[in-house]
């Protein structure tokens, strides 16, 4: 009778596995990371160091299926989320169909994020992000975000529980491209910037409503894309500008790129262990990466970030 029940179980979950199209991936990284004496850390014997070790391995896990009526259906999260990804602030599901477009919940991108993106970087760790815009939608998951494409359009709408919303739409012509997005903050909404890990806030009205208009446009050409950026905050009567250029050039197995950005109006922002006493702060880059097949990748990179802190690293990246 054991013997019949374990077979019948067997059969349940290879049928179900069957039906649904299961995906293992992954990406990891090891190498060395360089921090001018800003940011360098203090070792267990009070020595200070400025090179450091820095290594990671992530493993994603996405699903998919299909309805009766031709609609697809899934999800994905990386196991270092699992546990958050209970409450639905970690990881994403989504059902979409060519007439319908994709409605997505969890940990998703904002509308203006979605069709704007970030400035153009590579590095083997991020050296700060400083290429990324910074985005007022997402940080209260999960949130909602629904997007429509036809050809080279896109259209997006966005919401949060916290009445937080966003909406945003892009044309991707292949050779060129325009995104245009906008993102509301109810009072009592903060904006932040981290530095090395401390959160400033950027506004003190926190009675106002927040409101952001950011836009982009790319064009591509001999298989370097050049791209431009920049977006305005608003909260009452404080306003906080960024915008930046990038270029990102791959040729065959080599690909390197740039980045300049600049955040302007952060004066007086403040965070635990003090206030920001510059309105401007620039950040610029440069990174390139070797791709040795089979998924690994050499990768470096530099930059100047937060007006003047230069940090660096060098190593392998790796794409399971």
């Amino acid at each position: 009778m054991k013997k019949i029940l374990l077979a019948s179980t067997a059969l349940v979950v290879t049928a179900g596995i069957a039906a649904a199209d299961v995906k293992v991936s992954g990406d990891g990284r090891m190498g060395v990371v360089y921090y001018d004496d800003a940011f360098a850390r203090v070792d267990n014997y009070g020595e200070e160091q400025n090179w450091q070790f820095n290594s990671r391995i992530r493993i994603k896990f996405a699903a998919s299926g299909e309805t009766d009526g031709g609609m697809t259906f899934g999800g994905s999260i990386r196991a270092d989320n699992s546990i958050g990804g209970k409450s639905g602030t970690e990881g994403e599901v989504f059902i979409s169909s060519d007439t319908f477009g994709t409605l997505a919940m969890g940990d998703v991108d904002g509308a203006a994020e979605t069709v704007v993106g970030d400035l153009a970087m590579i590095s083997l760790q991020g050296l700060f992000d400083q290429n990324e815009m910074l985005y007022l939608f997402g940080a209260n998951d999960p949130s909602a975000l629904y997007t429509y494409a036809w050809e080279g359009l896109t259209l997006g709408l966005s919401l949060s529980d916290d009445q937080e919303y966003s909406v945003g739409a892009g044309w991707d012509g292949g050779m060129w491209g325009v995104g245009l997005g906008y993102e509301y903050l109810p009072e009592g909404g903060t904006v932040q910037i981290s530095i090395d890990g401390t959160d400033y806030d950027i506004f003190t009205n926190v009675g106002e409503d927040t409101e952001q208009v950011i836009g982009q446009a790319y064009v591509t050409f001999a298989n370097i894309t050049l791209k431009g950026a920049y977006g305005q905050i608003s909260q009452g009567s404080q306003d906080a500008d960024q915008y930046g250029v990038s270029a990102i050039g791959d040729f065959g197995q080599f690909s390197v790129a740039a980045y300049y950005r600049v955040l302007e109006g952060l004066k007086g922002a403040t965070s635990t262990i003090g206030t920001i006493t510059d309105d401007k702060l620039e950040n610029y880059g440069l990174g390139a990466s070797y791709d040795l097949g089979g998924g690994a990748s050499l990768v470096g990179g530099i930059a100047s970030v937060f007006g003047g802190d230069t940090t660096g690293d060098f190593g392998l990246k790796f794409a399971f």
